[in-house]
Formats: structure tokens, C-alpha cells, sequence
């Protein structure tokens, strides 16, 4: 069956559509619930805000009713006993009753229910309570009814909720009529309204609500529908809270709730044609986008068709790859691209492998010949082609024993030693012995290469075995080092001779010349050149050719050399290089004892001038620290570091006086100049110069200066007041 050739210009077209596709999906939805949410927030916000603004209202028309309850309450007319005694002010008073009317919007009518009687002050006269009650609205139909009301009307002692009908309620509030001091409550003042009109003033002040609406006071419901629930919200003073069904607003004094159903469906009236509208914006979008994504795509095809054209030779004969798409052409075109590739990589890797062999093995015939000191001109020329840098101040040789055979990876890591200071190029010699030649600019830098080269031998978990040849001074002399590299002895034979000391790494002839590097640290001249004569006549008993004693002889000065620089006193490079070159062993003992015995002079000399420097600043330090109290000569031993005897000797080498009694000598004389001062008492100078308490100052003093302070400061205020003619 034979495979449609499909493009991938198809396959741009199909992942391109339904990220697209996918990405549009994502926004549409996530723009429509934006927008439902945000129109539900909106639409609740509004709602509470109209709510909030009618609650705020409602407290202002309560507050009406309570300044008519006080202006009355203030007025004494309004007393029974004064209606009954003049009628011309009671036609003056109903006159002003009247006037109250236009203070509320609320209020249909009102009368004031004077307590214990039967009888009302209303705006047209004065009535009987049943009379007046049946002219108004018929707020009461019954005569029981009428008892009912007068029985709560003659209670009441607080502001009340009286319902007097189906849709007809009062606000009664306790009047005390009299003088300012009155408890006694004589009336009641009685608002009649009908429960639509406090409907009817919310709507006016906020504007219709879209769901049902409900007003409560104190609990009781004022207009529209029951809801117990919502009534008994324990809400504080101008709270909102809300939830799916209901939105319900407390007044600023606590006294209102208004509670508003929210109405099936939410406020969403309007959302068909806002989903009609978003649902036209997506798919305007989609296209959009597919529109993109098509010129995106038929672009970014553009360069693989170019390319499956350029490589359409490049395929396979047998015809397999032409109905494939452009990117699989492609595929097959790299195929065989990368198969030529890694044949030819193949063979410049066998013939780089092969020329790196020979690169080695005449760098390594190069270096032999180096070390046998055949240094002729083609040599040379070799040693710059190579890139081979043989040119410093100093040579030396480095012969290392390996323990099977020879580790390249210990001979690449001792050459990446090299510097610009140093330079060094390790080669094998045999099948378990490889070389170094080492090239130095400075001739300590030779003593530290063996312990570099133990170390990476340790790191790398080989046994190798550093012997150090005699530096020298010319490519030409290089043989002379190899050589002395060969005849060094082996560590575990000088072990059985005697206890060994490495220095440095590297090997020591004797015991002897460790115990005279010892004697050289401690000071002690005598058995210091005990131990080097000691350790002449073993050089010189266990080699007798010259140019080996000469070879140890180096060794032991380039310990000595260190060992010089680890103390601080040089060793200067004249007085070594005399030595080397002597022609009879009595020369070289002679001249190293000379060495040593200077070492020692000038160590003397060091340690001299540092116990002066040293006891210098132990006086300095007592001298700014004399007239503290935590002074002492165990914290001088702490800071300093030394002993308590050391710390008065050192006191002693420059004052001449003990460490208490210079201290003391520091605080009389501070004293004497405190006691010229009149206005310092005993008690603040001994504070001052760092005594705990008075009486240890006193006797201290008097000790001194055999007089007590008070019995100085007399003294030198007398010596004062003497007339000097």
C-alpha cells in the first residue's frame, strides 16, 4: 500500500489551529467569567449603597419624631391641669400641634394619650381616646381592640412598635410633662402610619429595588415580607452582609435593618445580549487568530521547503524517501550527511592518534637527549618546534620509581605544575621510572616539586617514589643532576641507619642533620655545631666522590637556606654559593661552621631586639591601662601571652622595677597631681587612678610618699600660701 506523501506545511497548519484554537477557548471562558463576576459585584455594590442610603435615612426621620417627643416634653402647656384652666391657650397649642405634622413624611396623624385617662391631644381637638381613634382611618374597629391598646398605651414606658391593624402601625414614645427633674412619665406621643409608606420613602430616596424589600425596627417588621432570619442578624451599626439570597443593611444607629431578596438568577436581565455579544467577539478573535497562525505558519515553512528542494539530490536512489514529507526529506539528507561525516572523522581521529604517538615519542627522545647532555643545535631547534621552553636559571632533575608501571595521568598532572615561575616536563624513562625536568627562575622553587608530586600521586592512588637531583645552573650541567638523582638512596634504607626527618619532602642523609636543624630553632649553639661536625664526617664516610658530597652539601644548605626563612634571619646567596665550590672536605667544614655560627649571632640579635620590642609594648599597654581596676599581671600574661615571671622580667629589662611597683610609681604620681586639685575628694581620686576602695589608696600612699593624702594635700597647699620673699 503506498503512503501519501503528506506536507509538513499540513502539520504546521494543524498544531498552529489548536494551540489557536486552545488559546482561544482559554480567553473566551475566562473573559465571560470575569464579566459575570464583575457584574455581580457591580449590581450588589449598587444595591447596598441604596440600601445603606435609605437606612441613613430612616434613622434621620426617627430622629423627626424624637425632636417633636422633646420639644413637647419641654413644653409645660401640654400639662392637663393647664389645658383645663385656659382654652385660649389650648386653641394656641393645637395651633402649634398642627405645625408638627409637616416635620416627618411618615407620619399619617398623631395625638398625644394622656396616662390614666381616656383622653388624646390630636390636631384638630381634643378628643376621647375611641373617638378620635375612630375618626382617623379607622385604626381600630373593635371595642376590645380599643381596651387592648389603652391597656399598652398606659405600660408603655420606652419607645414602642404597636401594630393597630393589617397594614396600620404606631410609634409611641414616653412623654414626661412637667418640670426638668420629672420621672414620672404623664403621656404618650402616638405617630400613626401605614406600613407602605416606609416603603414608599425608601424607594423615594434610593429608587426601586430589583428584589423584594423588607424593613425592620428593633426586629419587628416594618413593611414588606416576614423573615425571622433576617430580623434577628445580630449585625452591628451600619453593616452589610450578603450572601446568595439576601442582602440586608444596617442602619448607622443599629435601630433599621433592610433586608432585599435577591432575585432568581441574579441581576443578569441583560446578559443574553452580553453573551451574544462575547460569544461574536470570540469567534471574531478565532479567526483572527487562525489567520495569524496560517501566514505564521506558511513563513516558517518557507525555509524547509527551500531546503527540502537544496537536498532532493542528496536522497536515497531507491526512490523510498520521495513520497515522504519535506521534513523527513530532510531527515534522510542528514543521514547520509552524518554517515560521510563520522567516516572522515573516523579517519582524521586514527591519523591524529598516530602523529600525537610520534609527537610523543620524539618529545621524549628530545628530553632523554637533554638529560644526557647532548644539547646540539638540531637539539635545540627540536626543543622550539616541540615547544619545548627550556630557558631559565636553574635546572633540576626529578626521578620517579613507580611501584608497577609508569601512570601517564601523574606525568600530565606534574606538568600542569608549570608556571610562569617554573616550568616542568615529566617523560618515561623506563618501563617503571619516569623523569622530570624541572626549569626555575628561583632556585627554592626546586624544594618544593617532590611533596607537589607525592600529593598527586596520593590523589591519584599510585606508589611513586621522588628522589631530588642537585640543582644546577646550565642545560649543560643537566647530567650532573640526573646523576645525583640516580645515587640518592632509597627511604626505607635510611630508615634502617637511624631514625629519619623529612624536610620538605625530600631526603636527608642523616639523623644528624635533623638534630641540627632542631639545635638552630631552640638556640643552642654548642650542640649545634656538635651535630654539623657530626654530620660531615657521615657525608664524608659514606661518599667519597666529591661530586656526590657536594650534591648532600647542597641539600643540607637548602634546608638550612628554609629554615633560615622560616625564622626570619636570611641567609644571604654569596655565603652558600662560596661553599659549593670548595676542592677539600676541611674547606667545606670550615666554611659551614662559619655559616652556622653566623646564624646563630644574627638569631641572638633577633631575639634581643624582639624581647625589647615585645617589653616596649607590655609598657606601653601599662601605661594607658595603670588607672584601671582590672588591671593585673595575669591578664598582662593573657594578652601578651607569656608568663607572669616572663612579664616582669620584660617590665624589669626597661624600667628597673618590678611590674607592682610600676604601676604603683604610675598612680602616686597621678595621685600628687589630683591632690593639687581642690574641688576632688579622697574617695573620687582614688577612683580615679583604679583603686576599689578609699582605704586601699590611703595605705598605699602613705607607703610611697609617707604621708597620708589628706596630709599632703595639706602640705602642699601650706608650701603655697608661704611668701616666697
Amino acid at each position: 500500500m503506498t503512503r501519501n506523501k503528506v506536507s509538513s506545511l499540513i502539520m504546521y497548519y494543524l498544531s498552529y489551529i489548536s494551540v489557536a484554537l486552545i488559546g482561544c477557548a482559554a480567553i473566551g471562558i475566562a473573559i465571560f467569567f470575569l464579566s459575570v463576576s464583575e457584574l455581580r459585584n457591580t449590581a450588589e455594590h449598587a444595591e447596598s449603597t441604596q440600601l445603606q442610603i435609605a437606612a441613613q435615612d430612616l434613622d434621620t426621620q426617627l430622629k423627626v419624631f424624637e425632636t417633636i417627643r422633646d420639644e413637647i416634653s419641654s413644653n409645660s402647656f401640654y400639662r392637663t391641669s393647664y389645658l383645663a384652666q385656659n382654652k385660649y391657650h389650648e386653641v394656641e397649642l393645637l395651633h402649634n400641634f398642627a405645625q408638627y405634622n409637616s416635620y416627618s413624611v411618615l407620619s399619617s396623624d398623631y395625638f398625644l394619650f394622656y396616662r390614666g385617662t381616656d383622653s388624646v391631644f390630636a390636631r384638630e381637638a381634643k378628643y376621647e381616646l375611641d373617638y378620635y381613634l375612630s375618626s382617623i382611618n379607622r385604626v381600630v374597629t373593635e371595642e376590645s381592640e380599643l381596651h387592648t391598646l389603652t391597656r399598652a398605651l398606659n405600660l408603655i414606658s420606652d419607645v414602642t412598635l404597636l401594630e393597630t391593624g393589617a397594614n396600620k402601625i404606631m410609634i409611641v414614645y414616653p412623654v414626661r410633662l412637667g418640670s426638668a427633674g420629672t420621672t414620672q412619665i404623664a403621656a404618650v406621643l402616638c405617630f400613626v402610619m401605614d406600613r407602605s409608606v416606609w416603603l414608599e420613602r425608601v424607594f423615594s430616596v434610593s429608587g426601586k429595588q430589583t428584589g423584594s424589600l423588607s424593613i425592620y425596627y428593633h426586629g419587628e417588621r416594618l413593611a414588606g415580607p416576614q423573615n425571622t432570619a433576617i430580623s434577628q442578624l445580630p449585625l452591628e451599626k451600619g453593616a452589610i452582609y450578603s450572601d446568595k439570597n439576601w442582602i440586608v443593611v444596617s442602619s448607622p444607629s443599629g435601630d433599621f435593618l433592610l433586608s432585599e431578596q435577591i432575585p432568581p438568577g441574579g441581576w443578569y436581565s441583560g446578559l443574553s445580549s452580553f453573551r451574544v455579544i462575547i460569544l461574536a467577539m470570540g469567534a471574531i478573535s478565532v479567526l483572527l487568530v487562525l489567520l495569524a497562525m496560517y501566514l505564521i505558519a506558511r513563513k516558517n515553512h518557507a525555509p524547509i521547503r527551500r531546503l527540502a528542494a537544496q537536498v532532493r539530490d542528496m536522497l536515497p536512489r531507491d526512490g523510498s524517501a520521495d513520497e515522504a514529507s519535506e521534513l523527513r526529506q530532510i531527515e534522510f539528507a542528514l543521514q547520509q550527511t552524518h554517515q560521510q561525516n563520522n567516516l572522515n572523522q573516523q579517519l582524521l581521529a586514527d591519523q591524529m592518534k598516530l602523529l600525537t604517538e610520534q609527537s610523543d615519542l620524539l618529545r621524549q627522545q628530545v628530553l632523554l637527549l637533554v638529560l644526557n647532555g647532548n644539547i646540539s643545535e638540531g637539539v635545540r631547534r627540536q626543543l622550539t618546534t616541540l615547544h619545548l621552553s627550556l630557558n631559565g636559571a636553574y635546572y633540576c632533575v626529578y626521578l620517579l620509581h613507580f611501584g608497577e608501571t609508569v601512570e601517564p595521568d601523574i606525568l600530565r598532572s606534574i606538568e600542569k605544575l608549570s608556571d610562569e615561575d617554573a616550568t616542568l616536563y615529566a617523560f618515561r624513562v623506563g618501563e617503571q621510572q619516569a623523569a622530570a625536568i624541572g626549569c626555575f627562575a628561583v632556585e627554592d622553587l626546586t624544594d618544593g616539586i617532590p611533596k607537589l608530586i607525592q600529593e598527586i600521586s596520593s590523589a591519584l592512588n599510585c606508589d611513586v617514589t621522588v628522589q631530588k637531583g642537585m640543582v644546577v645552573d646550565a642545560l649543560e650541567k643537566m647530567p650532573a643532576s640526573y646523576y645525583t638523582a640516580q645515587c640518592k638512596p632509597d627511604t626505607k634504607q635510611e630508615e634502617q641507619a637511624g631514625p629519619p626527618r623529612q624536610a620538605s619532602g625530600e631526603w636527608i642523609p642523616c639523623r644528624f642533620l635533623a638534630m641540627l636543624l632542631d639545635d638552630i630553632r631552640s638556640g643552642n649553639r654548642e650542640a649545634g655545631l656538635t651535630h654539623l661536625q657530626l654530620l660531615l664526617t657521615d657525608i664524608q664516610t659514606r661518599y667519597t666522590s666529591l661530586m656526590l658530597q657536594r650534591s648532600v652539601v647542597a641539600d643540607i644548605l637548602s634546608e638550612m637556606v628554609r629554615l633560615s626563612h622560616e625564622l626570619e634571619v636570611p641567609i644571604l646567596p654569596e655565603e652558600t654559593g662560596a661553599i659549593l665550590v670548595y676542592q677539600h672536605s676541611s674547606a667545606v667544614c670550615r666554611d659551614l661552621s662559619a655559616l652556622v655560627n653566623r646564624l646563630f649571632d644574627r638569631l641572638d640579635e633577633q631575639r634581643a631586639r624582639l624581647a625589647s620590642d615585645r617589653a616596649m609594648r607590655i609598657r606601653q599597654y601599662i601605661d594607658q591601662h595603670a588607672l584601671t581596676y582590672d588591671i593585673s599581671l595575669q591578664k598582662l600574661a593573657e594578652v601578651f601571652q607569656l608568663s607572669t615571671k616572663q612579664i616582669n622580667n620584660d617590665i624589669r629589662s626597661v624600667t628597673g622595677m618590678t611590674y607592682k611597683g610600676y604601676v604603683l610609681d604610675i598612680r602616686i604620681r597621678k595621685a600628687t597631681e589630683l591632690l593639687a586639685q581642690p574641688s576632688l575628694s579622697v574617695v573620687q581620686i582614688s577612683e580615679r587612678i583604679g583603686y576599689v576602695d578609699v582605704s586601699s589608696f590611703i595605705k598605699a600612699f602613705q607607703s610611697a610618699t609617707g604621708l597620708t593624702p589628706a596630709a599632703y594635700r595639706r602640705a602642699q597647699s601650706a608650701a603655697t600660701t608661704i611668701d616666697p620673699i
